[in-house]
């Protein structure tokens, strides 16, 4: 096993970004003075082995060109000065570090070293052409589920696993991509600016502070990544909240459902529950269910999905998803279409046998304009005749 595999190896998160240079350059020699060397930079981490407490230059130099290491004369000349080559950081700068505290700077300079910076800053300014590019695809690809469509997934699926304030999440995500190239655009300018005027960079310089605002930074950005992943996990309503008033004795008075007691002429139920959700395409969506023991010891239920979308489109894609609903679940010849007034659509389906007897029951899909609702129904009354009552419920609103 060579020696520095035997040496301890630890990553540590870069402290700022890839521009404050003399702030990584201070972050490194203080490592060094703890015993630590850099070994090669990997992604957002800088990678270390122990090699004992000693002083230690670092120095960053940009890029000339697109290269993965100096040229071997290079590598020479500054080594007979007293500067070994480390690595490379992720396309930009040549890292040199320097053991002996009489070697002479690889950069006397300032004028001069920012006239190094040409290709970095050409580098720069192709990221900031393409950037409100790759913004947009993101917004896209964002949209792209809710207004046009995610493969086979119905959009009902996508509204009750959603969570609510799914759009803020996309403005911290494009904010966040957003901020971090301002800010290498931003240290990048003052870094020029210091070097154009003629003023050296400032060593040590304080790194600790910026060190904390990066990670949490990165502790956002991973709250986030975990946010996204969840966000359409599984098939059940997902980040609902209850819809019922104080105690949980009555549904909110915005909900709209299908009573059982109004459809069948009952007093009371045995249970009943309300769950709401409010996203951008559907401002209000409700999940009610109820249930009641008749005297001879059958149960009936009721159970209403309620969607009010942001434009009638959404509502037409969200009433073709109920209406799989209603079609898988009934008997295909009792699936039928009707003109109800006061409604753009109704759809009622049944199953087999006696749909108002012990076993029965009856679906129905109805939709006005950008809201649509779906019942599902074992009571005893024939809701094709109830048409006018599900007018009323969708006229509310």
């Amino acid at each position: 096993m060579s020696e520095l595999r035997k040496k301890q190896e630890y990553k540590e998160l870069r402290p700022v970004g890839t521009y404050d240079v003399a702030a990584l350059e201070s972050w490194l020699e203080e490592r060094a003075r703890e015993g630590y060397r850099l070994i090669r930079f990997k992604g957002l981490y800088g990678i270390f082995h122990w090699e004992g407490a000693a002083p230690c230059r670092y120095r960053f130099q940009p890029l000339l060109r697109e290269e993965g290491r100096p040229k071997r004369e290079m590598m020479e000349t500054y080594q007979e000065m007293g500067w070994e080559y480390v690595c490379t950081l992720a396309g930009t700068f040549h890292v040199w570090q320097c053991d002996d505290p009489t070697a002479p700077e690889l950069d006397t300079d300032p004028v001069v070293q920012g006239m190094g910076y040409g290709y970095l800053r050409r580098k720069m300014r192709l990221r900031l052409l393409r950037l409100p590019g790759i913004l947009l695809l993101l917004v896209v690809i964002f949209l792209y589920p809710w207004i046009w469509g995610a493969g086979d997934t119905p959009l009902i699926n996508q509204l009750q696993r959603a969570l609510p304030g799914e759009w803020i999440l996309l403005v911290i995500v494009l904010g966040y991509g957003l901020f971090l190239e301002v800010l290498d655009v931003r240290q990048m300018r003052r870094l020029l600016r210091s070097l154009n005027a003629g003023m050296p960079l400032k060593r040590p310089c304080p790194w600790k502070l910026k060190k904390y605002v990066t990670q949490s930074v990165k502790i956002l950005s991973i709250v986030i990544y975990v946010a996204v992943y969840f966000l359409h996990s599984g098939t059940s309503l997902r980040f609902t909240t209850p819809a019922m008033e104080e105690g949980g004795q009555a549904v909110l008075p915005e909900v709209v459902y299908a009573d059982l007691r109004e459809l069948d002429g009952l007093e009371e139920l045995r249970s009943f529950s309300a769950e709401g959700k409010s996203l951008w395409p559907a401002p209000q969506m409700y999940w009610t269910h109820q249930s009641t023991c008749l005297p001879d010891g059958r149960w009936m239920f009721a159970s209403t999905d309620y969607y009010c979308m942001r434009t009638e489109k959404l509502a037409e894609r969200v009433e073709e998803d109920l209406l799989y609903t209603l079609k898988r679940y009934g008997s295909e010849d009792r699936v039928a279409q009707m003109e109800v007034p006061g409604l753009d659509d109704f759809w009622w389906s049944a199953g087999k046998g006696d749909f108002t007897g012990e076993d029965g029951f009856q679906c129905v899909v109805a939709r006005r304009e950008n809201c649509a609702l779906l019942l599902t129904y074992t009571g005893q009354t024939d809701l094709r005749t109830q048409g006018d009552y599900f007018a009323g419920l969708l006229a509310e609103k």
